[in-house]
């Protein structure tokens, strides 16, 4: 049996706050969605508290290990967001 490998997660517009992206980056630190290339946030209302905790997930062992983009457009993110 092939085993089948989410590659794309676009949670777009539900109105994701900062814990709700650092629950995501617990997930995937345990190892969900090894196969995932690309993920998109956008319209989400993240702005710099969840443009940070997405940035720490990533920096502490959340990151997939294919991730080759994540889109982020459209969260009033500012400067230190950006920086994160």
């Amino acid at each position: 049996m092939r085993r089948r490998l989410l590659l794309a997660l676009v949670a777009s517009k539900p109105r994701r706050c900062a814990r709700g992206v650092a629950a995501l980056g617990a997930a995937f630190r345990r190892g969900v969605a090894p196969g995932l290339r690309g993920v998109s946030l956008s319209v989400n209302r993240l702005g710099d508290a969840g443009a940070e905790a997405f940035a720490d997930a990533l920096e502490t062992g959340g990151a997939p290990p294919r991730l080759e983009a994540a889109l982020l457009a459209f969260n009033g993110i500012g400067d230190e967001g950006a920086l994160a």
